[in-house]
């Protein structure tokens, strides 16, 4: 019985509110999430877009990777579904943002970029000079032509082949680790995807 005491004075109390006027059934939260702002700038913006292709640059690629990579003036084609597709320099493409992994491709020049941003040995794998002009031009790099990679390359690694005076030649897909290129005399080590 006393349950129900309870029950009829707080239906009492919440009739007593509505003839006051009180708001307090939560359409006053409604009124206000309606009046909300929704003509600030959208939260992607373009500095939003080069911090994001920079992170995921500093993460592939190793600390400072993105700043050197992408400067401020970069632009950036997008996707049907507005994600990231294509990172350019004026009319140049820097690199191209997978959609399968979220990783970067690198162009030619974007290559160039990272080969000058991050110091020697970082991401790279040296071949010797005699096949590095079968390389520039865009043949596979072979396991047998390999002299050195750095050990922290893992198989499916985006990375630079350079001749053994540690000059640009390439950029390509890693198949192998670093320990494998070294070991294997035979097989491809890196996929190239453009020579220089």
């Amino acid at each position: 019985m006393s349950e129900m005491n309870e029950v009829n004075k707080f239906e009492g109390k919440r009739r007593e509110s509505r003839e006051r006027g009180d708001r307090s059934d939560g359409r006053d939260n409604r009124e206000k999430r309606e009046k909300r702002d929704f003509t600030r700038e959208a939260p992607y913006a373009k500095d939003s877009y080069l911090s994001r292709v920079r992170v995921i640059a500093d993460y592939q690629f190793g600390k400072g990777a993105g700043a050197g990579l992408f400067p401020d003036d970069c632009e950036f084609k997008l996707s049907a579904t507005k994600r990231v597709r294509y990172i350019l320099l004026g009319k140049e493409r820097l690199a191209t943002l997978r959609a399968n992994d979220g990783r970067l491709t690198l162009s030619q020049i974007g290559a160039k970029r990272l080969c000058d941003t991050l110091p020697a040995p970082a991401y790279r794998v040296f071949v010797k000079d005699e096949v590095g002009e079968f390389v520039a031009a865009g043949k596979n790099a072979m396991a047998k032509h390999v002299t050195f990679a750095d050990p922290q390359i893992r198989g499916d690694d985006e990375v630079l082949v350079c001749n053994e005076k540690g000059e640009f030649l390439a950029t390509g897909t890693a198949v192998l680790s670093a320990k494998e290129m070294a070991e294997f005399n035979y097989g491809v080590a890196v996929m190239v995807r453009k020579g220089n």
